[in-house]
């Protein structure tokens, strides 16, 4: 299975969440190493165009959690 079928958009985003609970910060594009539970951004690009799609994803998940409460 290539990098591209496993790292599905959701996948990418739930390890974007996973490194955001985990670092308190979120992801920047040197952080988008498979090392690091991140896709490389090569992956990230071919997914979803730009290696900050998924961070805005991901902040935009929480906001909608946040706004539901």
């Amino acid at each position: 299975m290539s990098a591209e079928r496993f790292w599905t958009d959701t996948r990418i985003i739930e390890a974007v969440l996973e490194f955001h609970r985990r670092e308190g910060k979120w992801p920047k594009e040197k952080d988008f190493v498979r090392t690091e539970g991140l896709p490389s951004a090569t992956v990230v690009r071919l997914n979803m165009g730009t290696w900050q799609e998924p961070v805005r994803r991901a902040q935009a998940h929480i906001a909608q959690g946040e706004a539901a409460c």
